[in-house]
C-alpha cells in the first residue's frame, strides 16, 4: 500500500483512472483514501508543533527490491529449510508481491518467523497468516529503521 499527494484535481482524475490497471503484470488498486477533517487538524497540527510548514507524519515507504524471480528463489528456500511446516500453497501473489518491496534480510527474515509461526499449530487461512506475519515483520523493521534514522540524526 503507497499514499500519493496530488496538487490538482486533473492529476487526481489521472491517478484514479489506473486502477485496476496492470504494472508488470500486476493488477493494481487505486482508490481515494478517506481523511477525516479531525485526522486533518491533526497533520496541521503536528506540523505546526514540528515548525515544518505541511509537513505529514512518516508513513511507511517501499519500493520494489526483488524481482518476482527472487521472491520465489527465497520462498522455495524456506519451503526446503522448513521441513515440511511451509508449503508452496501457503504464498499468493499478494504475499509474494509484498515480499518482493522487502529488502532482502528483511524477507529473509519474515519468511523464517512465518516458518516458527506453523509449529505445532492448525491454521485454516495459511496464506493470511503468512501474509500478517509478513506485514508485522515489516512494519517492526520500518520502526526499528525510524528509531535508528532518528538516534543517527540527534548526534
Amino acid at each position: 500500500m503507497c499514499f500519493v499527494d496530488v496538487e490538482t484535481e486533473k492529476d487526481r482524475t489521472k491517478i484514479l483512472d489506473l486502477h485496476h490497471t496492470k504494472i508488470k503484470g500486476r493488477e493494481i488498486n487505486v482508490e481515494k483514501a478517506n481523511v477525516g477533517a479531525s485526522r486533518k487538524q491533526e497533520v496541521e497540527q503536528e506540523a505546526t508543533e514540528e515548525g515544518a510548514e505541511g509537513s505529514r507524519p512518516e508513513r511507511m515507504r517501499f519500493q520494489q527490491h526483488l524481482s518476482e524471480k527472487e521472491v520465489w528463489i527465497l520462498v522455495e528456500e524456506a519451503i526446503e529449510a522448513s521441513e515440511g511446516l511451509l508449503r508452496e500453497d501457503d504464498f499468493d501473489e499478494k504475499n509474494c508481491s509484498f515480499l518482493g518491496l522487502l529488502e532482502v534480510s528483511v524477507a529473509q527474515k519474515a519468511l523464517e518467523s512465518a516458518c516458527k509461526g506453523f509449529k505445532g499449530k492448525d491454521i485454516r487461512n495459511r496464506q493470511a497468516y503468512v501474509m500478517g506475519i509478513i506485514e508485522k515483520v515489516a512494519q517492526k523493521q520500518h520502526a526499528l529503521k525510524s528509531k535508528g534514522g532518528a538516534k543517527s540524526q540527534q548526534t
